[in-house]
């Protein structure tokens, strides 16, 4: 039997076999649902998290911030940036077990990332960054693109993840095309943001 989506779904079993890691009983009946709900409840996770980031970043914290958690936040980005590079390569040349190590360790980069970033605004609120002119200009610009395409980004990268970890490949696939260039813009303007911040302070 099809999903609505017209994707043949496998058993949750599968996902053992695909990411190549054990998942509690309990995660595997939890992902064990069709399309529309996956898609709803990822979106309605996504816009929480979203909305949750977005009132952290105007707490304000405790003190100026050093330099080393914004430069964890680049270390971060960079790992993803490079794990999405090679992910993507791998599976050009159809080695699907490259790809999926590769994109593991993006998503995790993107996970720590996401801990990093809380973290840094929980203990030192938002980091003004001090710069003037045409500098300043293009660090907005690209914080922008990074902030609209990271709320954008997310629940395409969760639907893409979700896909695969329960065997729907044709979705997978489909669903990575457009998830791919924009995951990795996010991570590539994440670098710049943290040299500008890291400069700055």
């Amino acid at each position: 039997m099809n999903d609505p989506d017209g994707s043949t779904p496998h058993s949750t079993d599968v996902v053992g076999e695909v990411i190549r890691f054990p998942l509690p009983r309990l995660v595997r009946r939890l992902l064990d649902v069709g399309p529309r709900t996956a898609f709803g409840v990822i979106g309605l996770l996504s816009f929480a998290l979203a909305v949750g980031l977005l009132l952290l970043a105007t707490v304000v914290g405790g003190g100026k911030s050093s330099r080393w958690l914004p430069a964890l936040n680049g270390v971060f980005n960079g790992g993803a940036t490079v794990g999405l590079m090679v992910g993507w390569r791998a599976i050009r040349r159809g080695d699907q077990r490259r790809h999926r190590a590769a994109m593991l360790a993006a998503l995790t980069f993107s996970a720590l990332f996401l801990i990093a970033y809380v973290t840094r605004h929980t203990l030192y609120g938002d980091t003004e960054v001090g710069l003037d002119g045409g500098l300043r200009v293009v660090y907005l610009g690209v914080l922008a693109v990074h902030v609209i395409l990271s709320v954008l980004g997310l629940p395409a990268v969760l639907a893409t993840v979700w896909a695969v970890a329960t065997g729907r490949i044709d979705l997978h696939q489909r669903l990575a095309r457009p998830t791919l260039p924009v995951w990795l813009v996010v991570s590539l303007t994440g670098v710049i943001v943290t040299v500008f911040v890291v400069g700055s302070l």
